[in-house]
């Protein structure tokens, strides 16, 4: 299976116990975004030294999250290792329009996210909506739920979201303790 591009170096950083909060996934060609992020994270690392935490307040503040990529043309249904966004809310943005085919790989990407993680999808069609909506709006549009959106796949996604509540409340919680 292909991991997504810049995502070794989110698999490192997780297999040493740090686990962002918010990944971001762009299904397009422009890897500016992921680049510039890749070059903030070893300048941190770089500058700030080892005792800086990955993922904590100021690693959000000094780098933001983590960004993949995602290439249309190397995507294929399947075939991709997304493991390293499980437990994340990933926040899944079209740069190519593709969110205009409501069963095309866009939404298939976003599917398959969706079965380890919370799904967020933006795209200059509608915005920013969280996936369950734009499901909905996929069902409308086609008269039927769409093959991507199974119920199972519903439920699991929104016990995902508690789980993730829950997790950036204990978050909060851990950083009001250390102030």
């Amino acid at each position: 299976m292909k991991l997504p591009a810049y995502a070794r170096r989110l698999e490192s950083l997780r297999m040493a116990g740090h686990h962002p909060l918010w990944v971001r996934v762009l299904f397009g060609d422009d890897w500016a975004e992921a680049k510039l992020t890749a070059e903030m994270e070893r300048v941190a690392l770089t500058v700030v030294g080892p005792s800086f935490q990955p993922y904590g307040v100021r690693w959000r503040q000094l780098v933001g999250h983590p960004v993949l990529v995602v290439s249309p043309r190397d995507f294929a249904p399947g075939a991709m290792d997304l493991r390293c966004v499980t437990g994340s809310c990933v926040r899944l943005v079209d740069q190519s329009n593709h969110a205009q085919e409501w069963e095309g790989k866009f939404f298939t990407l976003a599917a398959e996210i969706a079965q380890r993680a919370v799904v967020d999808v933006s795209s200059q069609v509608f915005g920013e909506l969280s996936l369950p909506i734009a499901a909905h709006a996929a069902q409308r549009v086609l008269g039927r739920r769409p093959a991507w959106w199974p119920e199972e796949l519903e439920r699991g996604h929104g016990e995902r979201t508690d789980r993730w509540i829950r997790d950036c409340r204990a978050r909060i919680a851990q950083h009001r303790a250390a102030a």
